[in-house]
């Protein structure tokens, strides 16, 4: 054992006592001297407007203030912050959260609640446009524009209906790492926030040099009309029953002989498809990315964890005349679980419960180039339409015209919305890459479970351990009782 060292200080009461043999005597302390009596500043010394905020920079919650007629001249939109601290518009505006993607710099300026969604501004080169967050898409970011003043719809575009407004997900990544420090605007300015058009995002969104649909395979699943995620085929669509007041089309009124003749359209278009997919590309195992997970409560009825991933694609052989020779798919895998709101006599407990026993859920979202990068919007510049092989694990039943009668059917869990994630299970490269996550999750499991024990017959006794020192000493004690013995 090795000797400790005593401080310098020494003990509290070798400070107070000095000792002589048996006697002690106490320590004579000095005192500090007093401290001097404090001088008050004077006035003019302290120039207190450099650190005041003007009060036309700023309003409180609490002061409702009146817009002025130079206020409307100007036409800037009056933000009204949800907090009883002033803030300074001029210091928000020039200490943002920013992320710069490609060289282009985008800054959260502020999120509001409209109704059930949540949007936020974002600013990039001048620009000011708003995002969304998908119910369907499980609180994926998507580009938000109105056609109407009048209707709450949002446009998806011409092209492709998920991929043509969705945004990057580096720019999504950043937007959910920091959305809790964005600031909250009231309701104020909701007005502004529900009609958002503009010509030039509606010009970006419809943008056909953005888009390559026209090499194989992608090609053949493009060419069916108005065959897009989730969206039923014409003829199949048109066999069934119109609908009218009196008659409503429901899967209850048709026969099951159509209602099997329709998923079985769907489930071959993707069979098909899935078949050429593989035929023509190789998925690469070494590229398979965890990007990052989220949250999100769809519709107050399922709470989800979704963790997103990517994986490249390489064409087996090689066309130089192609922009798809390496691509990437980008799917997402989540677990959903009942919220505590659901209740057993809602209509749709038994088709949620039914959702909630499958373990994993998976659906492809967006498939791009592998070069294609980001926008002033925030959109991917190149992306690769799929019909309905890119799509989202929930989608509307009105109208039945996004989800086969059997779905509707079996899974139908919202008043819009119904399941649909069922057909993307046996996909080529999702089902095959799907398994391969599963058997790596595993075997990390599997290791840090089963350690084979040493056996009884190869253990080893324990040995005590024994510093050199003290063995140093038991074999100098040793020699000692050796000479002693034989002097």
């Amino acid at each position: 054992m090795k000797n400790k060292t005593r401080k310098k200080g020494g003990s509290y009461l070798s400070r107070l006592f000095s000792c002589i043999g048996n006697s002690c005597t106490r320590k004579q302390i000095k005192t500090p001297p007093p401290l001097p009596p404090l001088v008050p500043l004077p006035e003019s010394s302290i120039d207190l407007t450099k650190f005041s905020i003007p009060a036309s920079k700023y309003k409180s919650i609490l002061t409702e203030e009146k817009i002025t007629k130079e206020d409307e001249e100007d036409g800037e939109d009056e933000i009204i912050i949800s907090s009883d601290v002033p803030v300074d518009k001029e210091t928000w505006i020039s200490d943002p959260l920013q992320i710069t993607i490609n060289g282009i710099t985008f800054t959260l300026v502020y999120k509001i609640y409209d109704s059930d969604r949540l949007k936020i501004k974002i600013k990039s080169q001048s620009k000011e446009f708003l995002l969304y967050q998908s119910n369907s898409e499980l609180g994926f970011w998507r580009l938000c524009l109105n056609l109407n003043r009048n209707s709450n719809y949002l446009y998806k575009g011409k092209l492709d209906y998920v991929q043509s407004t969705f945004v990057h997900l580096e720019l999504q990544k950043f937007i959910n790492e920091n959305i809790d420090k964005v600031k909250l605007v009231t309701n104020q300015i909701l007005s502004q926030c529900r009609y958002t058009f503009s010509e030039e995002i509606k010009e970006t969104i419809n943008d056909k040099n953005r888009i390559i649909a026209n090499e194989e395979p992608f090609d053949e699943i493009n060419q069916i009309e108005k065959t897009k995620c989730g969206r039923i085929p014409p003829e199949i669509d048109i066999a069934t029953p119109p609908a009218s007041p009196r008659s409503p089309r429901t899967p209850e009124s048709l026969p099951q002989i159509q209602v099997d003749k329709q998923t079985k359209h769907v489930q071959n278009i993707l069979k098909q498809f899935s078949k050429r997919f593989k035929e023509v590309y190789d998925f690469n195992e070494t590229s398979l990315t965890s990007m990052f997970t989220t949250n999100f409560v769809f519709q107050e009825v399922l709470h989800t964890t979704n963790t997103i991933y990517s994986i490249i694609l390489d064409r087996k052989i090689y066309d130089s005349s192609k922009k798809t020779n390496q691509i990437i798919l980008y799917f997402n895998i989540s677990v959903f679980n009942t919220t505590s709101i659901l209740s057993s006599d809602s209509p749709y407990y038994t088709s949620i419960t039914k959702i909630c026993d499958t373990p994993i859920h998976f659906f492809p979202f967006l498939l791009t180039p592998i070069n294609s990068t980001i926008n002033r919007f925030g959109l991917y510049t190149t992306y690769i339409p799929c019909g309905i092989y890119i799509c989202k694990p929930f989608d509307y039943h009105t109208k039945y015209k996004q989800c086969t009668l059997s779905e509707i059917t079996n899974y139908t869990c919202t008043k819009l919305y119904s399941y649909i994630g069922n057909r993307y299970k046996t996909l080529f490269p999702l089902k095959e890459v799907v398994q391969l996550i599963q058997e790596r999750t595993t075997c990390v499991a599997k290791g840090k479970r089963t350690r084979r024990p040493i056996s009884k017959r190869t253990r080893r006794p324990k040995s005590k351990r024994i510093s050199k020192r003290i063995s140093k000493q038991i074999s100098k004690q040793k020699n000692r009782i050796i000479l002693q013995k034989h002097l």
